[in-house]
């Protein structure tokens, strides 16, 4: 009876370490994800994150789907946003140059993707939130 109980624990202890090391590895994944996403956002897409993961572009899709609730370009956009916001309220850059920093290919691009964000012009929502 005391063998079972020890081969018991030791299946228990196996499973814990297994699942520790899977969520462990899932972490770095996303962790790297983000840092490459945060360095490279102005040229990164789906398939030039997808090669430099050496992953499949559907499999990068649905794995960041499945640990960040976004999808792929969202979570792209949410990344260019927060930095639009940084260069916007921290620095004396022309929009000009955020809108070609960011990788936007046209300046009336970045004027949308700011109004959709924020409802109104990059120039008026630096002017609102310095004030």
């Amino acid at each position: 009876l005391l063998v079972v109980f020890f081969t018991e624990i030791i299946r228990y202890s196996t499973i814990q370490i297994n699942t520790h090391t899977f969520t462990s590895k899932v972490s770095v994944q996303i962790t790297a994800l983000f840092q490459y996403l945060s360095l490279n956002y102005a040229t990164a897409t789906l398939i030039s994150t997808a090669e430099y993961f050496h992953y499949h572009p559907n499999y990068l899709s649905a794995f960041v789907k499945k640990h960040t609730g976004k999808n792929f370009k969202t979570l792209l956009n949410d990344i260019k946003l927060s930095q639009a916001n940084y260069y916007l309220l921290n620095t004396n850059m022309s929009i000009q140059s955020i809108s070609d920093e960011l990788g936007f290919s046209q300046l009336c691009n970045f004027y949308d993707f700011i109004k959709k964000a924020y409802g109104t012009t990059p120039a008026k929502y630096r002017q609102n939130a310095l004030k």
